[in-house]
């Protein structure tokens, strides 16, 4: 499918777990598997780290781009979250939207 935008909601649950911080990787292959560094199987879309930024109890990112086009045809979506406290603990992820651009 051709993946016109992407988006993400969390909640700061007790002022720490709101800000995202991941990398947003695709793959057309059939069955990528799990090696998102595998270049042949998966491309890279966008890095998000909304740790200096995030404010309030609601975050949200959109990943597009600019010019309207896709940001790519992909099969599979991969996020790879990595930690938003000092004590490692993830993003309380509360939704993911895909839109699709026909």
């Amino acid at each position: 499918r051709h993946i016109g935008s992407v988006g993400t909601w969390s909640h700061n649950l007790d002022g720490k777990r709101g800000s995202q911080r991941f990398v947003l990787f695709g793959s057309a292959a059939d069955d990528p598997g799990w090696n998102v560094r595998d270049r042949t199987r998966f491309t890279p879309i966008a890095e998000v780290d909304t740790r200096r930024t995030s404010i309030g109890n609601d975050h949200g990112t959109l990943i597009r781009n600019l010019s309207g086009q896709p940001l790519g045809t992909f099969r599979w979506l991969v996020w790879v979250v990595q930690p938003v406290t000092d004590i490692m603990e993830n993003t309380a992820f509360q939704e993911f939207q895909v839109n699709i651009k026909e």
